[in-house]
């Protein structure tokens, strides 16, 4: 098997491609950050979110961080840096309840802005809200379409466009259209390889495969992303694989819910390599899902020219003031002002 050859050479280095990890902490009621080299405790995300049961989490185009909050039936949003903005989709609109999965996907509202795809647990569905608000725009897929019972937090879109749902009662991953939200299907069927109760999909590098973790199988399978044939079982014997994430280095991040604990592997051969959150470090407890942050570029560097110099400074004075979307807004607060002047300064020169 082919796999993306700067992975393969990044893997050969032996090292893990520097930034954070995100894990949800379904019982310790918090999104926990770990830096993604160490595994060292970064502590979680604000608590003022009022985070309960998360599972599913996602970043836009500014950064931000978006959390399914399954047990207060909402989505909740942060700044980059982790502290809480507000409730993005708010308790139960459009009759959402017990979000799982949340990913940006196609436009639907006809404002040129991806829409946010939330999976309903509880009512075997896909909603769809403004990108930009946060407001109800449909049901995307209606309630049991195809058997969907269960959708999972690691739906993904696929290099198809279309839309794979771990369907976690059953045991399946179904394809749904991209544009329309109708069944295209039964892509991987209940047992194979192994499937069983399906938490998270995710699309390799060269989008020729995917990787699924089943919790009850205790393993992870390796896919065909054009069929759903197994091409191989990659990884077995780890306790309740929840949350994957690969970095851009071919190691891979999974979420042991049955050890409290995130383990790493080669993304290529399935091989452990180490375990970088161990049992219950910085207080996991259940966790269900893994996202990986690369460390950022210079968000200080605002005209994008290489270097933080005054060119910058002018850009965060002109936008001064509330800023839902702009570039001068370093700190995706959506307020430009004192703290975006100070990470200019302190960033200043090359970048």
């Amino acid at each position: 098997m082919i796999l993306n050859l700067a992975m393969t050479l990044a893997l050969m280095a032996g090292q893990p491609t520097p930034g954070e990890l995100l894990v949800s902490g379904y019982c310790s009621n918090a999104v926990h950050r770990y830096d993604a080299v160490t595994g060292a405790s970064l502590g979680v995300l604000d608590p003022a979110g009022g985070i309960m049961g998360p599972l599913g989490l996602t970043r836009d185009d500014r950064g931000r961080i978006y959390v399914a909050s399954e047990l207060t039936d909402s989505i909740l949003r942060f700044t980059p840096g982790g502290d809480f903005l507000d409730a993005f989709v708010p308790a139960g609109t459009g009759g959402l309840t017990e979000p799982a999965a949340v990913t940006f996907g196609p436009d639907r509202s006809g404002d040129d802005t991806p829409e946010l795809y939330v999976s309903s647990f509880d009512g075997d569905s896909i909603l769809t809200f403004d990108g930009s608000s946060g407001a109800f725009v449909d049901v995307f897929v209606t309630p049991g379409l195809g058997g969907l019972n269960g959708p999972d937090a690691g739906m993904s879109f696929g290099p198809d466009g279309h839309l794979y749902v771990p369907s976690f009662w059953n045991s399946r991953v179904l394809r749904y259209d991209g544009g329309d939200g109708s069944f295209l299907g039964v892509f991987i069927s209940t047992g194979l390889g192994g499937l069983q109760r399906p938490r998270t999909i995710v699309f390799e590098p060269g989008d020729t495969t995917m990787l699924v973790t089943s919790e009850s199988a205790n393993r992870i399978g390796r896919y065909d992303a054009s069929s759903g044939a197994l091409v191989e079982v990659l990884v077995t014997g780890i306790s309740g694989p929840t949350g994957l994430s690969l970095d851009h280095a071919g190691f891979m991040s999974v979420a042991s819910i049955g050890d409290d604990a995130v383990y790493r592997y080669d993304a290529a051969t399935g091989a452990a390599i180490d375990t970088p959150v161990g049992a219950g470090a910085g207080g996991l407890s259940c966790p269900t899902f893994t996202l990986f942050i690369p460390a950022a570029s210079c968000d200080a560097d605002v005209d994008g020219d290489g270097t933080v110099a005054f060119t910058d400074l002018l850009a965060v004075l002109a936008e001064w003031g509330p800023c839902p979307v702009c570039d001068a807004d370093v700190d995706g607060d959506e307020i430009v002002g004192f703290t975006d002047l100070l990470a200019v300064l302190a960033a200043w020169g090359p970048c």
